[in-house]
């Protein structure tokens, strides 16, 4: 089946930015949906928290560790 237009230009915007990511970034990632799929349905955070803490820890696992200068 073939994509959409739409579709066609996201896939070519998405696919360069996926192959940036590693197979660790990835399981991360995928853990930290999780952990934030069971905060919302725990209700122990706001949507607008759940989603601003996940972003973060996204965002995180992205950045190389700074090295101790």
């Amino acid at each position: 089946k073939e994509l959409k237009p739409f579709q066609r230009w996201m896939a070519r915007r998405i696919v360069p930015q996926a192959r940036r990511w590693t197979l660790r970034e990835v399981d991360a990632a995928l853990g930290e949906l999780v952990r934030t799929d069971r905060l919302l349905k725990s209700a122990s955070l706001t949507d607008k928290q759940a989603m601003e803490e996940l972003l973060l820890r996204l965002w995180a696992i992205g950045r190389p560790a700074e090295s101790a200068a």
